[in-house]
């Protein structure tokens, strides 16, 4: 633009200075001109190509950028996809109802239902502790009353060894009076106590025999006393007749009386237990031929055969008894014998007498 100026100017200068080459001056002025504007159209021009070739090249940047965004579009498709492959888990897991929430209602019911079996354990616990405290309460109680039972237990224990201490006592003096007394003794006396009739009650009994005449006596359960009474009858010319349900015993009782040289005084007869028909006693088939029995000693059968198992020797001997017989029972201080005592005095007319001196019961017939 300056160029063009100047050539203007340039060709007025030449017009002032000489009129006469106006012509050529315009003609100079048009050329200058034309150079002018040819100059600027070429500048122009480049810069037109230049700016062509800027925007070529941003077409082409931006061709790329488009390249690149669908390169973006198909990052974002996989992103989707892969938003849609992965979220449909997470919303079955995260959404309404989904597994999270399932998992959360199930997590919520476990814990209620731990807590109520809590609670009830914790009632069950209050429960318990309350038993406890009252089994602990019965323990107390009964421990009381155990110390109580001791306590008796002991004075029972006592009393009992005092009670044994005296018997045994007794049962030596009662010793020291029958050995003596028994002078023509040929054999070792048979031991008395525990099954057999005890010392004191043998010398209550011998003391009965020497006090009366006796023929005949019939005892119920050999033994020890079958010795004595033998000795005793042999003195008086009476006969004794002992009778034994084991064949056992009997024979036991038939060898010691051989070796006291009893055998023409004392006869050991077996009778074995028999079902009757109110009891279990002796077959009476071996007892029939004993009449005018003037001591009846009935110290059998055991009492493991069964309650009041000798409640039947009087029934059966009753006629078979002499006016003034004598009937003797022995262990009278258990239940059993104290309940045959009383019923035999009630329904048969008889009397006790010779209370207090032994275990034995001694009864006969009421007088007038």
């Amino acid at each position: 633009m300056a160029a063009v100026t100047s050539v203007v100017v340039a060709g007025l200068v030449a017009v002032i200075l000489d009129a006469e080459r106006w012509l050529q001056a315009i003609v100079i002025l048009l050329l200058g001109a034309a150079v002018v504007l040819l100059i600027d159209l070429r500048r122009r021009s480049g810069e037109v190509s230049h700016a062509l070739r800027r925007a070529v090249d941003r077409d082409r940047a931006l061709a790329r950028q488009v390249a690149a965004l669908s390169g973006y579009n198909l990052i974002d498709r996989r992103l989707e996809a892969l938003t849609e492959a992965v979220g449909a888990p997470i919303q079955r897991a995260l959404g309404p109802d989904g597994q999270l929430e399932q998992m959360e209602r199930r997590f919520l019911g476990a814990f209620e239902a731990e807590r109520l079996r809590a609670a009830d354990r914790q009632r069950e616990l209050e429960g318990g502790r309350g038993a406890l405290a009252e089994m602990i309460a019965r323990q107390e109680a009964a421990l009381a009353d155990s110390r109580v039972a001791l306590t008796r237990g002991q004075e029972r224990a006592v009393k009992e060894l005092t009670q044994v201490a005296r018997d045994e006592t007794r049962q030596v003096e009662a010793l020291l009076q029958l050995v003596p007394a028994l002078e023509q003794r040929r054999a070792l006396l048979p031991p008395s106590g525990r099954w057999a009739m005890d010392a004191r009650s043998i010398g209550h009994l011998m003391d009965l025999v020497r006090a009366r005449h006796i023929q005949l006596a019939v005892e119920l359960g050999s033994g020890t006393s079958s010795i004595w009474l033998g000795y005793q009858l042999e003195k008086t010319g009476g006969r004794l007749v002992s009778v034994e349900h084991e064949s056992e015993f009997a024979e036991m009782t038939r060898t010691s009386v051989q070796r006291h040289g009893l055998a023409d005084t004392v006869e050991v007869r077996l009778a074995p237990l028999v079902d009757l028909d109110t009891a279990r006693w002796y077959d009476t088939a071996e007892l029939a031929d004993l009449t005018a029995v003037d001591l009846l000693v009935v110290d059998g059968p055991p009492g493991s055969v069964g309650r009041r198992a000798r409640a039947y020797a009087l029934p059966f001997f009753l006629e078979r008894l002499a006016p003034d017989a004598l009937v003797i029972l022995d262990d009278s201080n258990r239940p059993d014998e104290v309940e045959i005592v009383r019923d035999w005095i009630s329904r048969y007319n008889l009397e006790r007498i010779e209370t207090g001196m032994s275990r034995l019961a001694v009864l006969r017939r009421r007088t007038a």
